[in-house]
């Protein structure tokens, strides 16, 4: 019986709405000036020479997130930032992504 075939395309409408939704939810990344990139790098010095706790602010696909964990390295030529999470997971950055940096 096709008596409820019309119907079936009502979870792909949801699924359209629900992506709409998120695209207008999406935010441009920040633009950092220059005294703010100045603290940050200072932050990032600081917290790795005293294997200090951090709240690592960055931008992916749209969102700000923001992971507590240590900073283990950061390379200055690949301009990437080694960071390990407080599931001591080791995760990569790009260091134009970091938008904040606060010490814990």
């Amino acid at each position: 019986m096709k008596k409820w075939q019309p119907f079936a395309a009502i979870p792909e409408q949801f699924q359209g709405i629900r992506s709409l939704v998120n695209a207008q939810s999406k935010i441009i990344k920040p633009v950092l000036e220059q005294d703010q990139e100045e603290r940050m790098n200072y932050l990032l010095e600081t917290a790795l020479h005293n294997d200090q706790l951090v709240y690592l602010t960055y931008y992916h696909k749209g969102e700000l997130r923001t992971e507590m964990g240590k900073i283990k390295k950061v390379m200055l030529y690949e301009t990437t930032l080694q960071f390990v999470d407080t599931f001591n997971e080791q995760h990569e950055r790009l260091l134009a992504d970091v938008v904040d940096v606060q010490l814990i």
